[in-house]
């Protein structure tokens, strides 16, 4: 995936219509930050990383890789920049400056990434990062926001970020067992040929033409603790399960306003491959994740139901073996066709297909979970971004307490804002529905024999097909193979 991402950098002709995934993080300050600090840390710890100091080339044959830079290749005044401004700028200037930075694209001769200081965004100092997706996934992007904090003064500080975590697999039963396993292998082999959204007012027009020119806006803010609580109120939910069901309901407000609700829509979001508790800044920084797609079903009839729904389906893609297959067939097939510059509009294409044919894109990264400092001024606020070759991106962060979304939109699918501002409404919304219940929210009544036998039947037919979808999908393979070939 990182040799598609760098060969829209480097392939001219992509270059004009497709560009990769800009990772944007948003630091706010009350005060201002000095320039020469934040040159000061850059040097200090951003170069010494190896991923960092990679930029994309071209080599003899075709094939795109990574070229390694030393440190003393590096150039400070363009990783780190000091924007002009005329005047105070407010928030759809900064829309219009990464809008800028993803449109134009950043200089191949360079390691893409760059931090740029902006004084005054209605009185708040700004420090954006714009680092390519290519050299890092989110967990890597967080790792690197972590390295270049400061170090706390005390001697026994709690620590500022969670290490990676992984929770065991949900417990299913044996027919949803069957569910996920064969939905996984013919979402995970068959992905570039499953059928597209139906058009919606998030969806870009055609998949295989994404636009360039982005709007982007930031939520309100959800008290994390209040966010834990609330899962309690139903049985075996996490915290994701209650941000995935914010969102839903976020995602049904908004086009209740204008009038037009699908039946659902689809995202893709990225699953870290790295085991538990690794240190993802010296060991594996880069990019590290599998892909799956989540159903945001809008049509629900009560909002209790919501959560009971995003779990079940949370839990069958947690047992699902569709984004470990998606990532090996993927895997194989795009180094092997980027090295012939003749085939890389059709392998674009494919990647494409495979990850364009949903709405949007999602992400969830926790970053401090106390008060941060950088440079010597405290961080008020995160934010994070990711500009992508789609409609929507939708992405969760949680810091110091609180969590909010940052929402991007393709120009032509409307204002970020009119989004965004479901978010907090959506949150209590939830709440006060599970306010009512003494204990926990009930599940509807599902003794009834006859709500499970349509289920039961469709797993026994999908177990009697899952050698038939892998037979299928292993021959429309090594068609795809000779035909590029």
């Amino acid at each position: 995936m990182t040799t598609a991402m760098f060969m829209t950098g480097v392939d001219k002709e992509l270059k004009k219509t497709v560009k990769s995934v800009l990772i944007c993080g948003i630091i706010e300050f009350d005060e201002q930050v000095e320039l020469e600090k934040v040159k000061t840390i850059a040097k200090d710890r951003l170069f010494s990383i190896p991923r960092l100091r990679c930029r994309p080339k071209e080599g003899e044959g075709g094939e795109i890789m990574l070229e390694y830079l030393d440190e003393d290749e590096m150039e400070l005044a363009y990783h780190v920049q000091s924007v002009e401004q005329e005047g105070p700028w407010n928030a759809g200037d900064l829309d219009k400056f990464i809008s800028g930075i993803y449109e134009d694209g950043l200089d191949n001769a360079k390691p893409h990434w760059v931090l740029w200081i902006i004084n005054d965004i209605n009185g708040k100092c700004y420090v954006l990062i714009t680092i390519d997706h290519a050299l890092v996934d989110g967990s890597s992007a967080i790792a690197v926001l972590m390295s270049i904090l400061d170090e706390p003064e005390d001697s026994e500080p709690a620590p500022k970020c969670v290490p990676l975590q992984k929770r065991p697999k949900p417990k299913v039963s044996m027919l949803n067992y069957a569910r996920a396993i064969t939905n996984g292998i013919k979402v995970g082999l068959l992905g570039p040929l499953m059928p597209v959204d139906k058009p919606n007012r998030l969806k870009i027009k055609d998949h295989r033409n994404p636009g360039t020119v982005k709007t982007m806006a930031t939520s309100a803010d959800i008290d994390l603790n209040r966010v834990k609580k609330l899962k309690h109120k139903f049985e075996n939910a996490t915290v994701t399960d209650i941000l995935m069901s914010v969102m839903t309901i976020t995602l049904r407000r908004y086009f209740e306003e204008f009038g037009e609700v699908p039946d659902n829509i689809r995202g893709n979001f990225p699953i870290d491959l790295r085991p538990a508790g690794e240190d993802v800044l010296n060991v594996s920084l880069g990019n590290r994740f599998a892909s799956s797609t989540f159903k945001f079903n809008l049509k629900f009839s009560s909002i209790e139901e919501v959560v009971y729904s995003t779990k079940a389906q949370a839990d069958l893609i947690k047992n699902s073996p569709g984004p470990i297959i998606e990532a090996w067939v993927l895997g194989k097939l795009v180094p092997m066709l980027s090295k012939d510059s003749s085939k890389r509009g059709q392998l674009w294409k494919m990647i494409l297909d495979t990850y364009g044919k949903v709405t949007g894109m999602l992400s969830s990264n926790m970053g401090p979970q106390t008060q941060a400092f950088f440079a010597g001024k405290a961080v008020e606020r995160l934010r994070f971004y990711a500009l992508v070759p789609m409609g929507l991106y939708f992405g969760i962060i949680s810091y110091n307490g609180n969590i909010s979304v940052g929402v991007s939109l393709d120009s032509t699918c409307g204002d970020a804002n009119d989004l965004a501002k479901h978010w907090g409404p959506a949150f209590e919304e939830l709440w006060n529905v599970a306010e009512k219940y003494e204990g926990q929210v009930p599940r509807k009544d599902q003794s009834s024999i006859s709500m499970h036998l349509p289920s039961m039947l469709i797993g026994m037919a999908a177990g009697v097909m899952m050698l038939g979808w892998f037979y299928f999908a292993t021959f429309l393979l090594a068609i795809a193979f000779f035909a590029w070939a």
